[in-house]
């Protein structure tokens, strides 16, 4: 659960997001933009889905309160799909959101929320998962995340399964062959040994 602050940082970066969709400047959102702001978090949703939630928070002309507080919640606690569909101005309103002295950096404490807005839920409560993300965005190593290191780590993490896994698979792959070839030269070279002859 997030703590107020961070909930309330929450909000505010989804209405920033849901403003930049309101094509009338209205306050209000159709079904159809829903989707859109959904798949600009990287939470794409069936028409269905955008229907039942457009249906839930509609108004007067079918159309969505975005900054509506009730309607937020259920945006955020939408899971993340997708994160390579989040778009570059997505990861820029959460990261200046939460960079709360506009010094272009956050810290890594502050980060855990702001990286959780583009995880699925079923990682976002493994602690371990998360520090290691963070871990990784520290690029130069000066305690703190730049811009850069934060968006560059979140895309890699969002990286098809295949590709995050291929360097250690293949380290552990050349090391068993490794292993192998070692047991079997040891292997043949006792056999020479023992079959040499001594005439």
């Amino acid at each position: 659960m997030l703590d107020v602050d961070n909930r309330l940082k929450t909000e505010s970066f989804l209405r920033t997001v849901f403003k930049t969709f309101d094509i009338s400047n209205d306050g209000k959102i159709t079904e159809e933009e829903i989707g859109k702001v959904l798949n600009a978090l990287g939470r794409p949703a069936e028409d269905k889905e955008t229907k039942r939630i457009g249906k839930k928070y509609a108004g007067k002309g079918d159309k969505v309160d975005w900054s509506s507080s009730d309607f937020l919640k259920e945006i955020a606690a939408t899971s993340v799909t997708d994160v390579n569909l989040v778009e570059d101005f997505v990861f820029s309103a959460a990261f200046s959101t939460f960079d709360q002295d506009v010094d272009g950096y956050i810290s890594p404490e502050d980060m855990k929320a702001v990286v959780k807005l583009f995880l699925p839920a079923k990682v976002q409560k493994n602690d371990e998962y998360i520090r290691d993300i963070i871990d990784r965005m520290d690029l130069n190593n000066d305690g703190m995340i730049a811009y850069e290191e934060f968006v560059q780590t979140v895309k890699e993490t969002g990286a098809p399964d295949f590709f995050r896994y291929y360097d250690p698979v293949l380290k552990a792959i050349t090391t068993l062959i490794g292993f192998l070839v070692y047991c079997m030269s040891f292997y043949f070279g006792i056999a020479a040994v023992f079959n040499c002859n001594y005439d």
